[in-house]
Parts: C-alpha cells; sequence; structure tokens
C-alpha cells in the first residue's frame, strides 16, 4: 500500500483463474464511519499476477487526527455453482499509518477531593460523585454519581477463564488451575492513599500471591471530575531456592518424592546394547494427583523398541513403538499405594500387569517389539514437556526376562535377570545409587516455571440497567488474539444480553480484542466509559466466569442450564491466551499468542457518561497538567 499515491498491490493467488468474477468493494473509515467507498468492478488479475490498483484519494485528502482504515471486500458478480451473487469470498482490513490525536483535560481545574480514611473504608468525595473503597478487599464497593450508582463492585485482579473445549483437550484446566485460585484470593495486604493535589487521589493497593510467586498491584487515581485511571501490575518475584526435599518417609522407607513445586525426576544412563524380547518392571509408588500426561518411566527419545510407561488422566498407559498401544483399565486412585509389576513377552505377545501381586491384567497383542535400552532414560518425568509425575515412588526394578508367576507369588525364589535396582537408601543430593550392575540414577532439576496465564485483567459488577453496550475496537463477532484478524476494527452496538453465544457447553464466552473505549449505558445514556491506553480486551455478560466454569471436563453442563444475572459481569483485560485449535484433544495455543508467565502491566481510563455526549469526542480526553 502506497498512501502518497494512493495505490494498493492486489495479487492473485488462483493458479487458474483470473478475477474477474469478483468486484472489489472499499471503505476508506475514519473514527469508524464511513468516509468514502466504492466499487471497483475491472479485477482482470490473470492467475498468480498482480497489479497495482489506484484507490481515489490522496493523503491530503486524510484526517490525520483520526483513526483511519481501508476496508476491502471482494464479492461474486453472479451466482456461482453454490454460491450467491453477493458473497464475500475474501475480506481485509488495512491500517493507514495515522496516530490519533488526544485533547487534554486539564486537572487543575477539576472539583476539590476530600478523602475520609479508616481501619475498612477510604472515601473519596466531590460535589457531584462519592467513591467507597474496601481496603480489605482492595476494590471499588460503590460509586455514586450524580445519585446514580454506577459500580455494584470491582474492578479487582482476575487471571482465569471459563475452560473452551480445547482448553480441555490441552488439560489447561488442571495445567493452570493455581490461576483460579489466585483469582479467588481476595484480601489485599497494603492499601495506600495519596492526595497528589486537590483534584487528584490516588489509592494503591498490594497483594502478595504466595502460589504463583509474585505481586499484583493496583493502582485507582481518582479525578475530580469523576474520572478513574486504573493501572494494574504483576510483578513476579525472584525465584525461591529450591528445598531439594526429595527423598521422603514412604511406608517406613525411604521414597523419592516428585512434583510440581520443584519439578526433577532420574536420569538413567545406558543399560545394555541388547535389546530384551521380554522384560519384567516393577515399582512402588503413590499418586498424588494426575495430570494430562504422568512420566513412570521413558527412554529419551521416540524411536522403534522405545518405551514410554505413563499416566494419562489417570489410566496407566504402555506404548512401546513397534507394539500394540495398551491402555489398562485398573483404577489407579490418588493417595493410595501400590505395588505394581508390568511382566512382557514380545515372542508371546502378551502383556500381564500385577498389583499389589495380583494379576489384574492380561493382554494379547497384535504386534510385539523387542525394548531397547542403549541410551538414556527417565524416571518420574522427561526432558521436555510437561510430564511430571506427582507423587512418590520406591524399589524401581527392572528384570531381562518375564518373571514367573512362582516367583512373583513368592513361592519360588527369584532367579537370576536383575539389570536395575533402586531403593533410594543409598542417595544424595545429586544421585541415586543402584543396586545392581553400579547403576547411577542422576536427579536432574528442571527449571521451576509457572503455566501461562489464562488471562490478565480485571473484573468488576455492574447494574444491569447500563445493559446497552457500545465499543470500538474488533467485532461484532466474539475474538481472540489467535482468532481476530476476520473482525474489522468498527464501532458496534449490542444489548448485552445478545452477547452470549449459546455453545453446548459453557464456556468463555463473548470476548472482544484490541478495543479503544467501550461504553455501558442506559435507555439514557447514563452509564461508564472504559478507555484503553492505548487497547484494552473485554468481555460484557450476565454470565461470570464461575457461571461458565465447568470445572471438570466430564461435567456436562449445558447453555439450558445457566440463570442470567441482574447484573452486567464485566471483564477489562491486557489480553487473554489464544484459544488454540490445531486440534482439540491436545495442541496448545501457539506460544506467541499465550501469555507466559512474566511482567505485565496495562492502564485504562473509566469515565462516567451522562446524557447525549458524544463517545468518539469523549474518548479522546486525557488528564493533563498546566
Amino acid at each position: 500500500m502506497n498512501i502518497e499515491k494512493g495505490t494498493i498491490t492486489l495479487s492473485n493467488k488462483n493458479f487458474f483463474r483470473s478475477l474477474d468474477y469478483v468486484d472489489m468493494n472499499w471503505q476508506l473509515v475514519a473514527d469508524g464511519e464511513i468516509v468514502r467507498e466504492a466499487i471497483l468492478n475491472s479485477m482482470i488479475i490473470p492467475p498468480q499476477q498482480k497489479i497495482n490498483i489506484k484507490i481515489p484519494f490522496t493523503e491530503l485528502q486524510l484526517d490525520h487526527r483520526k483513526e483511519q482504515f481501508l476496508n476491502f471486500q471482494f464479492v461474486l458478480k453472479k451466482d456461482v455453482e453454490l454460491l450467491k451473487k453477493g458473497h464475500v469470498v475474501a475480506e481485509e482490513q488495512l491500517a493507514l499509518p495515522f496516530e490519533p490525536a488526544t485533547e487534554p483535560f486539564f486537572t487543575d481545574n477539576f472539583a476539590s477531593l476530600k478523602v475520609n480514611e479508616d481501619a475498612e473504608i477510604v472515601e473519596v468525595k466531590a460535589p457531584n460523585f462519592n467513591i467507597r473503597f474496601d481496603k480489605k478487599k482492595g476494590k471499588i464497593i460503590s460509586w455514586d454519581f450524580y445519585n446514580e450508582n454506577l459500580i455494584k463492585e470491582g474492578p479487582e485482579p482476575f487471571f482465569w477463564r471459563a475452560p473452551t473445549d480445547n482448553d480441555f483437550g490441552n488439560g489447561m484446566e488442571k495445567r493452570c488451575a493455581v490461576w483460579k485460585q489466585v483469582s479467588e484470593e481476595s484480601d489485599f495486604d497494603e492499601v495506600n492513599v495519596a492526595q497528589i493535589s486537590k483534584g487528584e487521589v490516588l489509592i494503591t493497593a498490594i497483594k502478595s500471591l504466595e502460589l504463583v510467586n509474585a505481586t499484583v498491584e493496583n493502582s485507582y487515581r481518582i479525578f475530580g471530575n469523576g474520572d478513574i485511571e486504573v493501572t494494574e501490575k504483576f510483578i513476579p518475584n525472584p525465584p525461591k531456592p529450591r528445598k531439594r526435599d526429595y527423598f521422603r518417609d514412604f511406608d517406613g522407607s525411604t521414597g523419592m518424592a516428585f512434583g510440581q513445586e520443584e519439578p526433577a525426576y532420574l536420569q538413567l544412563p545406558s543399560i545394555q546394547e541388547k535389546p530384551l524380547k521380554g522384560f519384567t518392571f516393577q515399582l512402588t509408588f503413590q499418586p498424588e494427583e494426575y495430570t494430562r500426561k504422568n512420566a513412570i518411566w521413558e527412554l529419551d527419545t521416540w524411536r522403534p523398541g522405545a518405551l514410554h510407561l505413563e499416566f494419562r488422566s489417570g489410566t496407566l498407559c504402555f506404548f512401546l513403538y513397534g507394539t500394540d498401544y495398551v491402555y489398562f483399565d485398573y483404577p489407579f486412585e490418588t493417595g493410595k499405594t501400590y505395588d505394581f509389576t508390568i511382566v512382557y513377552n514380545a515372542p508371546q505377545k502378551k502383556i500381564k500387569l500385577y498389583v499389589d501381586g495380583k494379576l489384574a491384567e492380561e493382554k494379547n497383542l497384535s504386534e510385539a517389539a523387542d525394548l531397547v535400552l542403549d541410551e538414556k532414560s527417565y524416571i518420574g518425568g522427561y526432558r521436555t514437556e510437561d510430564r511430571q509425575f506427582i507423587g512418590k515412588m520406591d524399589n524401581f526394578k527392572l528384570w531381562n526376562r518375564p518373571l514367573k508367576e512362582a516367583e512373583l507369588d513368592g513361592s519360588e525364589p527369584m532367579g537370576p535377570g536383575l539389570l536395575v535396582s533402586l531403593n533410594f537408601e543409598n542417595t544424595t543430593s545429586e544421585t541415586v545409587i543402584g543396586k545392581a550392575e553400579g547403576i547411577n540414577a542422576t536427579i536432574i532439576e528442571k527449571e521451576i516455571t509457572m503455566p501461562e496465564l489464562p488471562r490478565f485483567g480485571m473484573q468488576l459488577q455492574v447494574p444491569g440497567k447500563y445493559g446497552q453496550l457500545t465499543w470500538y475496537g474488533r467485532g461484532p463477532q466474539e475474538n481472540y488474539c489467535d482468532r481476530n484478524k476476520a473482525a474489522f476494527v468498527g464501532i458496534y452496538e449490542s444489548p448485552v444480553a445478545d452477547q452470549y453465544f449459546p455453545y453446548i457447553r459453557p464456556q468463555e464466552n463473548g470476548y472482544k480484542t484490541d478495543t479503544r473505549w467501550l461504553s455501558l449505558q442506559d435507555s439514557t445514556g447514563i452509564g461508564l466509559m472504559f478507555i484503553g491506553e492505548p487497547l484494552l480486551s473485554f468481555s460484557a455478560l450476565n454470565f461470570t466466569t464461575e457461571d461458565l466454569d465447568q470445572g471438570a471436563k466430564d461435567n456436562y453442563r449445558h447453555t439450558k442450564d445457566l440463570k442470567p444475572n441482574d447484573f452486567v459481569a464485566l471483564h477489562v483485560d491486557y489480553k487473554q491466551t489464544g484459544v488454540g485449535g490445531d486440534d482439540s484433544w491436545g495442541a496448545r495455543p501457539h506460544p506467541q499468542y499465550s501469555l507466559k508467565y512474566d511482567a505485565y502491566e496495562y492502564s485504562y481510563i473509566i469515565r462516567p457518561l451522562q446524557r447525549k455526549q458524544d463517545l468518539m469526542e469523549l474518548s479522546r480526553k486525557r488528564f493533563k497538567k498546566h
């Protein structure tokens, strides 16, 4: 695109067809209003070719004080097979490189503010409004503006979202559960109040988030005209030193504890060059929690003969490359101790599972491969991906043959063939010494990382009478940071009641990104405006996140089970993690669309609205001192 010349370059990506079957509709939009529009009918561009097209305007005709876009739609000139004339086959929005202007509010001219403070409440009063702030909860609990109550409660920090179908598929509801816990912690540690000037008061609320080793700091800058500038900061603390409390009592002996707070696993060296046609694996373990994947014993690389023995969402899985994948049905419960044995026999194409000395399952295999042991392997975790076992282990044993029933039940002495035996009695902070063949298992400490943030933002409740929503941002459909290019920036209106989309299963809903401002008003125009500095994301529904949250994947509620609230549940966010969608059974959102554990900060203005105000003009007002 060349703004000075008013031209765009259009490419025909078709291999065999000219673009003569479509018209191009274009619009020049400034601050959400159409300034110019036209249709270009002559779209004769050969396959795999491109041309420059003149858009009939010049840079001098543009208002540089406004935010401007060129919107394009390519529509069918006539019916084409199943598609009707006028069907949109492609569309695009291009931003013009102009910074929209802002206008100053001179804070020196604002009304004087009076502050009353006691041990529980901060009250900020002006001639036309009154704000009450709860010091313990760290949030506004009432805001009366010209005798109209604008906020029921909030804003307050919020990091969770109601899991989507894709979230359940990749285990987010378990992996990121700590952010749900943090969002439910309500009490703040410290609240400070400062009168900056006669027309400006600053309230700062600080809370330590021990579960995620971080601090959240919210500031509320209250001005004499009734505006509140809100800033939220998420500040990770320096990493805590490891306790290295790996070896603990386990039913009277020493076992190794595995967990997510200080993730670690054992690394075994190569055991032998010759593959095993049969083997016996034994372990005592106590699972404390299951996630999507919890490793028991896994070889380093996935190749013919490699074994991955792990729990997947609580189901014991035996994956030996070249052999049928085996899913055992035995219900291993958390909090219980088990002695389990797997006996594998490739020539007979059989695998047996023994639990506490008794045969629990026997399966016949259609394909059976030999086990390779010529590379390093891992116990209780894996070098990549989150497969941390959560619980305790003891008495790891590997035999180079299938043990007989009589050997397992003790009626016959154990014969030869023990390759590895680890019982965690002979340990240091770095190694565990095996009894057989001098095998040393090394403790590998994984980096302590927090899961991604589902969202970083704030939630609040607004009285239900302010149920008419207007926003300037991406829309009109819901959109997320990895699903928003088809939602053009524009001015949109909707009743809050229409923002909910009735997915079969309740989940995150109605979100909007790249929002410049939004308003919630009653039928007379009274209400609230939220202005991003510069952008924010939001949702406005009659359902809270708690209403939409299924809790567990197998909690099959439906949209009809929801009851709307008599208030607007508003989220005003910096951002959410994307929704993903490469598949619905494991793939996470791409890294560039995830909110990794890091420092974040964003700001927005809450502005009270009176009747018949120009929202776009009002959104340009910013604070400035003489």
